[in-house]
């Protein structure tokens, strides 16, 4: 018999649309997603992270060819080689792409 409080569940997620404009948050997963198609129609692949904010919510973002250049050149001038660094908190500004949905990027070290 299992305790219901052995029940693996996730944690409350946010939806984008009620996302602050700046946020402190850390990477708890991610995933390299490739391109495919559903239903016919293409879908893009990507860098896939979930961060988690200081209440515990979590949500995913995913960074393709356009977001994906703006983490990178961020990453890149904060010195760091990979997104291992962005496990601890980091604070984040939420920025317009040129096309697609905004994306956090991060500005610095919480």
């Amino acid at each position: 018999m299992v305790n219901i409080n052995q029940i693996p569940e996730e944690k409350q997620r946010l939806d984008l649309a009620d996302l602050p404009q700046t946020n402190t948050l850390k990477l708890v997963n991610e995933e390299i997603r490739e391109a495919t198609t559903r239903d016919g129609q293409p879908k893009t692949g990507g860098l896939i992270i979930t961060f988690e904010d200081k209440d515990g919510n979590q949500f995913p973002q995913k960074y393709s060819k356009v977001s994906g250049k703006a983490l990178k050149e961020a990453l890149q001038k904060l010195g760091y080689k990979t997104t291992e660094p962005l496990k601890t908190w980091h604070n984040y500004k939420m920025v317009p792409q040129r096309v697609g949905y905004p994306r956090y990027i991060p500005t610095g070290k919480a």
